[in-house]
This record gives structure tokens, sequence and C-alpha cells, in this order.
């Protein structure tokens, strides 16, 4: 990945994140907010960032470009989930939601079409109120029982990439 495809990338995950945190507290932030939280970021972030761009106009433009904040294609998924039943070999895990989050990745593969679909732990976890260790580790269990196979690891701030396999 070049230096402008990564900063681009940063980028663009901050803005989801930013309009993901107003529908979840359901507010709009100021301008001055907005430039408050850009200006913590770009500290963060300064190793992307050179001195001869505008790095928060090129911020407000990319915000106003997010069309799926962060948590919004998740939480949307989930509930479409419950609604669904389970692949069938998720049903040899003996908890109801291993099954719940096996029908999300089914979800979630729905919306990617035919790319591989994102996977946050940590996330799935907070939204189904169980650790995330234990999602991580439903998710290996699905490899193995050949419900998803994983495309790309996750890392920091960035999902698993994953394709839903499961023949059901």
């Amino acid at each position: 990945m070049t230096a402008p495809d990564a900063y681009n990338r940063v980028l663009f995950d901050f803005c989801r994140r930013v309009r993901g945190a107003e529908e979840t507290f359901l507010i709009t932030l100021e301008p001055e907010q907005l430039q408050r939280a850009f200006d913590a970021w770009a500290r963060v972030n300064q190793d992307f960032l050179d001195g001869s761009t505008d790095h928060f106009g090129q911020f407000l433009v990319k915000l106003n470009a997010v069309r799926r904040p962060f948590g919004a294609t998740l939480a949307a998924a989930l509930q479409r989930a419950y609604a669904e039943a389970p692949p069938r070999a998720a049903l040899l895990i003996r908890d109801r939601d291993a099954h719940v989050v096996a029908s999300l990745c089914r979800a979630l593969q729905r919306e990617a079409g035919s790319e591989p679909f994102f996977l946050v732990s940590r996330r799935c976890g907070e939204l189904i109120g169980r650790a995330h260790t234990l999602v991580a580790q439903w998710l290996r269990m699905f490899q193995s029982l050949h419900i998803i196979e994983l495309v790309e690891k996750g890392y920091q701030g960035r999902g698993a990439r994953y394709f839903y396999i499961a023949d059901d």
C-alpha cells in the first residue's frame, strides 16, 4: 500500500468513526467540535500528514462522502441475524449467541456481495454483550466448521476479512 493510499484509508476510517459516533449519540457535531476532533486525530497520525495539503479540508470532504458510518452496517446486519435461522453447522456449538454470530456472518456477506466482509470481534462482542475473545474463538471455530473462510487477518483498527462459505 502506498503512503497516499494508507493516508486516504486512515482518514476515511476516521470519518466513518466520527459519523458513527454522531449516530450512536444522536448528535451532529458543530464545526468547532469537528475541528477539535480532527486536530486530535492529526496529532496521532502526523506521520501521514505533510505541510503542503489542507488536511482538515480533505477531512470535511471525506466526512460528507460517508455512506456507512462505523457500526451502522454491523448493527443493522445483527438485527437481521437475530431473525434468521443459523447455519446448520453452527448448531454444533451450544451457545445461542454463537448461532447469532454465524447468522451475522451470512448477513454481512449478503451486504458485501462477491467481496469479502469485514468483522471486528471486539465490536461484535460489544453489540451482543459477550467478550471479544469469545467472539474471536467462535470465528476460528466457524472456519473449522466451513462456515467462513479467512481472507485477511485483522489488525489494530481494521477487522479481519472473511467469505461466508456455508452451503445452507
